[in-house]
């Protein structure tokens, strides 16, 4: 009962504080931040090679589009949901079943969109998905 592990979730965004401050309501529910990351390579290594349950992934990260690190995450089955200051319309057709919060969001708001991606802790089957390295 006690054993499971709390779901790891991917923070992927450039503004510092606002990583930070995601990164607290993360962990204020109960599941473990991986990252954040602020910069593409970290973000496109962290997806790549990490155990995660689900990933939130500013769809802007100085400049460049976050669709690499996208593709990553749903070539390796992990749910993510894109973070954006902007017109949530501006994601590409491929995505438009990923969910799209908009900054600024509250922990009620994120939470609602997390929750069904992490389940009760490390997803329904007690699974992890890891990166293609060593597994």
């Amino acid at each position: 009962m006690g054993s499971r592990r709390p779901a790891r979730v991917l923070v992927i965004e450039d503004e510092l504080l606002l990583a930070l401050s995601i990164a607290s309501q993360v962990e204020k529910f109960g599941w473990q931040v991986v990252g954040p990351a602020g910069r593409m390579a970290d973000a496109m290594r962290l997806a790549r090679d990490e155990a995660l349950n689900a990933a939130l992934l500013d769809l802007n990260l100085h400049g460049d589009k976050t669709y690499a690190v996208a593709k990553i995450l749903s070539e390796r089955a992990i749910p993510f949901i894109f973070l954006t200051g902007y017109d949530p319309g501006a994601v590409p057709r491929e995505y438009a079943s990923v969910p799209v919060l908009e900054k600024p969001f509250t922990d009620a708001e994120l939470a609602a969109r997390l929750q069904p991606m992490v389940g009760d802790g490390a997803g329904s089957d007690g699974a992890v998905q890891t990166g293609g390295r060593g597994t």
